[in-house]
């Protein structure tokens, strides 16, 4: 039997992941959006003749946002597909997105520097660090609970 004759299996992806990423980036993106209409009336209304002082509202508006809106969405997600401990996931996303956003800090810089150009559509500006921010966390989250509760189901079943 030759190695090309050995069936080829893709490997098996846990359903319990995709509503995870899913509602960090669905929830980001509006949270984030709704975050900079909210910045964005602040500056507005309370600096009217601010100008590189905006910043500030516009990046609390957004990464609030994101924060939020990521952390809803996962939860709100995982309840819906009837997922075990959403709420667990929930909580340890809230902790785990900021702290994950200040360790990738260095490298959100470089990439909004590197994709900044006429070639890149603006689109992709604000969707990769989106992405890079919401994802990694929200996968780290859900894999810690999944794998806590498969201890707790193994532990159960031997006692």
């Amino acid at each position: 039997m030759s190695p090309t004759d050995l069936p080829v299996r893709a490997p098996k992806i846990d359903p319990a992941y995709m509503p995870a990423v899913v509602g960090s980036l669905l929830g980001g993106a509006a949270g984030g959006g709704v975050g900079f209409l909210l910045g964005t009336a602040y500056a507005r209304r309370f600096m009217p003749n601010a100008e590189l002082e905006v910043i500030a509202p516009l990046a609390i508006g957004v990464l609030g946002g994101v924060w939020l809106g990521a952390v809803l969405g996962v939860w709100t997600l995982l309840n819906l597909t009837h997922k075990v401990a959403a709420r667990s996931t929930g909580y340890l996303l809230a902790g785990a997105l900021p702290a994950w956003g200040i360790v990738s800090l260095p490298s959100f810089f470089w990439l909004i520097q590197q994709l900044s150009g006429d070639e890149v559509p603006d689109v992709l500006e604000i969707a990769v660090p989106v992405v890079i921010l919401c994802v990694p966390p929200a996968l780290a989250a859900r894999a810690l609970v999944v794998h806590r509760e498969r201890l707790r189901e193994r532990e159960e079943r031997f006692s």
